[in-house]
């Protein structure tokens, strides 16, 4: 029987700042737009991201290849990328209040994770939740959700997991983990609410 939703956050519960935030970036340094966004998101931080290198040394690291000293203002261009979306929201307070438990589970390094915690106040809209960098994985490897159900007393059974990246859904589902593709609101509420018939 389902008990928990968890929700990616970057495109799901809130904007997609890493377009925002390297096009920024780009811009302050007059770098190339895809190479930004391809040092984020790609091999380049995947140790940043999972939690096994110390944010200082990342964005020294990343300073160093960009060749800038603007570490301070990358650095809060990258945090400040992200809104929250209300529509997401809103949704979530429902389900919450039908009593369902509501987790997120979400890539991202442990200086932005803190930073977007306490900018946002997550705790106020989820029970529970973790980054890629607390679990040591990243999405879509296997330990990341192994070790977020381990972590928070789940069996995959328990939980509908919804991402907006096909890859992340489509392996979340290879591990037995129902899962859903964020579109929109609309969309992912129907398709919830079907599961939860389904398991009625």
């Amino acid at each position: 029987m389902f008990t928990t939703l968890v929700f990616d956050l970057s495109g799901v519960v809130m904007s997609n700042g890493l377009t925002k935030a390297s096009a920024e970036i780009a811009a302050l340094l007059r770098a190339d737009q895809a190479m930004v966004f391809a040092l984020f998101k790609g091999p380049f931080s995947y140790a940043y991201r999972e939690g096994g290198m110390d944010s200082a040394i990342f964005w020294a690291n990343l300073a160093a290849l960009l060749k800038t000293d603007k570490i301070d203002a990358m650095r809060q261009l990258f945090f400040d990328a992200y809104d929250l979306m209300p529509d997401t929201l809103a949704m979530m307070a429902k389900y919450r209040e039908q009593g369902l438990c509501i987790g997120y589970l979400s890539n991202g390094p442990l200086d932005r994770a803190a930073y977007h915690r306490q900018k946002f106040k997550l705790d106020d809209f989820f029970d529970f939740g973790a980054y890629s960098s607390e679990l040591g994985a990243i999405k879509p490897n296997h330990e990341i959700f192994t070790r977020f159900l381990e972590r928070f007393s789940l069996s995959a059974d328990q939980i509908i997991f919804i991402d907006d990246q096909l890859p992340f859904v489509e392996k979340a589902q290879s591990y037995g983990i129902r899962s859903i593709q964020f579109a929109d609101v609309a969309q992912v509420k129907l398709a919830i609410d079907n599961y939860l018939k389904l398991s009625a």
